[in-house]
């Protein structure tokens, strides 16, 4: 295959993987709170498919130099801990003080995670 052709694959798996897990996440939230919205999509089948997706994604990954983390990364970041810390409260408030706990715990999980990966570090 040429360097053109394997290339312009490898953006199109990359578009096609971020495409479909944006798809899938939203469908799994959506039908999370509305059970019957879009019944007929089975949500694993999709799954399966990011899976091969992210796996082809992963083996044709080339590392690039060592980028430095945007203001808008970091931004996305903080705003990705806020919502996932929201979207803990309001599955665990029901159990009272421990959702705090839960929320402290998520936050914190989200935010070394993300920063790991934007630093590309090992802990």
């Amino acid at each position: 295959m040429g360097t053109g052709l394997r290339s312009a694959v490898i953006v199109l798996n990359k578009v096609v993987f971020e495409y479909m897990i944006s798809f899938y996440f939203l469908m799994w939230l959506i039908r999370d709170y509305k059970p019957n919205f879009l019944s007929v999509i089975n949500l694993n089948y999709i799954f399966i498919v990011i899976i091969f997706f992210g796996i082809f994604l992963i083996l044709t990954y080339k590392r690039k130099e060592q980028e430095k983390v945007t203001k808008i990364e970091n931004v996305l970041l903080y705003l990705l801990v806020v919502i996932g810390g929201i979207l803990v409260y309001i599955k665990t408030e029901s159990i009272g003080v421990w959702s705090y706990f839960f929320i402290i715990a998520t936050l914190m999980l989200i935010l070394l995670l993300n920063k790991i990966i934007l630093n590309e570090r090992v802990l």
